[in-house]
């Protein structure tokens, strides 16, 4: 079964991509170095995976094997819509919901 697992904001991965609760509005600050590629192993059904330093279009990811991720994208979008928001792009700073048909592998870069 899958689940969320509790992180501390102190120690977040790159390439991973987070939800985080907040209690009222404020803004989060995250330092680090300049990522611009990376390879996330997805598992069968819906995987959040984060972005890359410079805006991507989905589209031009690769996924090996092919077509095993559905080409919808969703983005987390509370602040307009307080839902889902199909995107083509991953911007920096944010996280997305990806659906995978079977094991694969996605390099984002």
């Amino acid at each position: 079964m899958r689940s969320y697992v509790a992180s501390d904001i102190a120690t977040l991965e790159p390439c991973r991509g987070y939800w985080v609760a907040a209690t009222a509005e404020c803004t989060i600050r995250a330092t680090g170095t300049e990522l611009n590629c990376y390879g996330a192993n997805l598992t069968p059904g819906w995987n959040m995976i984060g972005s890359v330093y410079d805006p991507v279009a989905f589209d031009d990811l690769q996924v090996t094997p092919e077509g095993a991720v559905q080409m919808n994208v969703y983005l987390y979008n509370p602040p307009q819509l307080q839902s889902y928001q199909l995107t083509s792009t991953l911007s920096p700073g944010s996280a997305y919901w990806v659906s995978a048909t079977r094991y694969c592998n996605l390099n984002v870069s």
